[in-house]
């Protein structure tokens, strides 16, 4: 299928789910709902979006600097943003992580090391996401006081925290199958650039794990507030829950910066824990509204690069050339 044919689908979808939710949820209390927004817990919501990325970019760090890329913190903050900018103008789910690829090898690094830490990065965020959810989801239902779920917590636990600080003896095939298949080739290098992650030593990795669940954290209280500044209370808990379910639907290659999707998902979810529609559609057009916000940076910060990048750089003056001398 091309790509003018997916976007067409993508849009199709996206205004056949948007059409459903407004024709059945009241939109007059959808409009009540948005303009009681309170506006100082709007901003606080606003600025948590940029400290998740800031909590995030120790993990970026350690797991760059790993696959022998030199990007400080800050430049690993605006490739973020920047990011963000992408994933809201492009659609499909791995425009960020495109974006993220492209930063990377702009930076200098190789396109194998790019796309190993593009996937360590995504990979270990979904992990701990999942993982974190999950247990949210469990205590918040009350589930988590019979030992049987107990267990369950725990063995969740255990493989999180495998993932990350295990090691893996299985070693790609040697031999040179790059002459026989080009493909069997980059895949043997790809899976020799993830297994580099073994090498992080157990503070780096430590810091990768502290910096994955301070960016959970940091999320769920972000929409939480959006919550808030509609005039939900919901537990956090429960909104932990949610958002990690969200955000797994939101992996779905089937939409633009999650239109239509995002809306039904938060009116499904809410409707499991008593949200009306009509507060759980606002919520979620606050939260686009929010991502607005870090997409316009991102999107100005892109800007100014290119800017800079296309600015005509002056000619060095040319040396002076002495007189002759006078007989």
């Amino acid at each position: 299928m091309s790509a003018y044919r997916q976007l067409a689908l993508k849009l199709v979808l996206a205004s056949a789910l948007l059409g459903l939710l407004f024709h059945f949820v009241p939109m007059d209390e959808v409009g009540t709902a948005i303009s009681a927004v309170s506006p100082g817990i709007l901003v606080v919501a606003v600025l948590l979006q940029f400290l998740m990325r800031v909590v995030a970019t120790p993990r970026m760090h350690v797991i760059t600097s790993n696959q022998d890329m030199t990007l400080g913190y800050i430049q690993l903050f605006r490739i973020q943003l920047i990011s963000q900018y992408y994933a809201l103008m492009l659609p499909g789910t791995l425009a960020a992580g495109g974006a993220t690829w492209l930063k990377y090898v702009q930076a200098g690094a190789g396109m194998s090391a790019a796309i190993a830490a593009v996937t360590l990065n995504r990979g270990i965020g979904t992990l701990v996401m999942l993982v974190t959810g999950g247990i949210a989801w469990l205590m918040d239902r009350g589930h988590v006081n019979s030992s049987g779920m107990a267990v369950l917590v725990m063995l969740c636990a255990a493989l999180m925290l495998a993932a990350i600080f295990g090691r893996v003896s299985w070693t790609p095939s040697g031999g040179d199958v790059s002459r026989t298949s080009p493909w069997l080739g980059w895949l043997r290098g790809f899976l020799n650039r993830l297994l580099l992650f073994q090498r992080v030593s157990p503070t780096g990795k430590l810091v990768v794990l502290a910096s994955s669940l301070a960016h959970e954290f940091v999320g769920a209280l972000t929409i939480w507030c959006f919550a808030l500044a509609v005039g939900l209370s919901l537990d956090l808990r429960t909104v932990f829950w949610m958002r990690a379910a969200l955000q797994v639907v939101l992996m779905a290659p089937m939409h633009i910066a999650g239109l239509g999707v995002r809306e039904a998902s938060l009116v499904g979810l809410g409707a499991l824990v008593g949200v009306p529609p009509a507060m759980a559609l606002a919520w979620s057009l606050v939260i686009f509204a929010g991502s607005l916000v870090v997409s316009a940076v991102g999107g100005l910060l892109e800007a100014n690069a290119a800017v800079r990048y296309l600015a005509p750089r002056k000619a060095p003056p040319l040396p002076a050339v002495p007189k002759d001398s006078e007989s």
